[in-house]
């Protein structure tokens, strides 16, 4: 992980971002927050994102005949994936020479091979999926870069593209709820909060203040920075806005093994999903293209697998990354 120390400098409107030297990367100052976000107009503001309802994928009736197919689709899914990181690595070990002994390796013999031992072929630092696999932009939470383990399901469930996206997320998953700043205690609605405020009847618990973000956080959220402003600068002003006064972290995403696998297969599942999915359903005389439903089964379907495939790759690695740690405890 790089270790990049980022000054608020002050900035000219009419000078760009230059950039400074961190280790082998390059990242730009940030300027003030001022200056990133410039002048406030309610036609031009980003306001309207917080009005948008978060959209849930369908999910699968259990009942369904489809449901009982899941455990089945979801190994069929990992497989293929699997096979396919495997042998993008291959290609990239012969494109650089990184192995000869790799080069040698035929496709035969891996046939035998399951699900949990190509895991542990497939290279967990570098991915390398086929040239039909188009590569695209993840962003990540904030709460999740600041705490992963606690905000494990922004990095599992959230499929972040765009910095509207990211906005759009805190409001709808990250809003601070109702809640008495004496003793601590949550509310499911703004009214039952305030009468209880209103009552001064409890007392202080020691409680921690939920965290989230506030309506004034949200009205920052909501102003649109410069057209000039680089995306990794747009996501470091979200950041100083959600945690004020925070030291800036590497905006680099993904960036652990975990979050490229999941961000990996986030790009092949949008590109070969559908695909499988059909063919599988195909396969067991299960497509119905006369069923009213059929649509919205097939997406939830679909959302299912993705979810299942992702936290076991998730697992996978952790479970990986906590042996790996009890043998260097256990030797140190």
């Amino acid at each position: 992980m790089y270790h990049t120390v980022v000054a608020m400098q002050p900035f000219d409107e009419n000078q760009q971002p230059h950039a400074v030297q961190s280790g082998s990367r390059h990242i730009s100052r940030i300027p003030r927050q001022d200056d990133l976000l410039g002048r406030f107009h309610d036609e031009e503001d980003d306001i309207h994102l917080f009005d948008t309802p978060m959209q849930l994928p369908p999910t699968l009736d259990p009942n369904h005949e489809f449901a009982n197919k899941v455990a089945e689709l979801t190994a069929h899914t990992l497989e293929r994936f699997l096979v396919e990181a495997w042998q993008g690595q291959r290609r990239e070990s012969r494109l650089r020479r990184w192995s000869r002994e790799s080069a040698r390796v035929k496709p035969y013999q891996r046939k035998g091979m399951n699900s949990e031992q190509m895991t542990d072929e497939v290279n967990r630092d570098a991915i390398f999926l086929g040239p039909d696999v188009p590569l695209n932009r993840h962003i990540a939470c904030p709460f999740y870069i600041r705490d992963p383990d606690q905000h494990a399901k922004c990095l599992t469930r959230a499929n972040l593209r765009e910095i509207k996206d990211v906005k759009q997320h805190l409001w709808n998953a990250h809003r601070l709820p109702p809640y008495c700043p004496i003793c601590g205690e949550i509310f499911s609605t703004t009214v039952s909060s305030d009468n209880h405020i209103r009552r001064r009847s409890c007392t202080p618990r020691g409680v921690p203040c939920p965290e989230g973000i506030n309506l004034q956080q949200m009205q920052q959220l909501a102003r649109r920075v410069e057209d000039w402003v680089p995306e990794h600068l747009q996501w470091l002003s979200i950041w100083a806005i959600v945690f004020p006064g925070a030291d800036l972290p590497d905006p680099t995403y993904p960036l652990s093994a975990i979050e490229s696998a999941v961000c990996s297969f986030r790009d092949y599942w949008s590109s070969h999903g559908e695909h499988i999915v059909s063919d599988f359903l195909e396969e067991k005389g299960l497509r119905d293209y006369e069923s009213k439903d059929e649509e919205r089964s097939l997406a939830a379907l679909h959302a299912t697998v993705l979810d299942q495939v992702v936290d076991h790759l998730v697992e996978k690695f952790k479970h990986e990354d906590g042996c790996a740690m009890s043998e260097m405890t256990g030797l140190s």
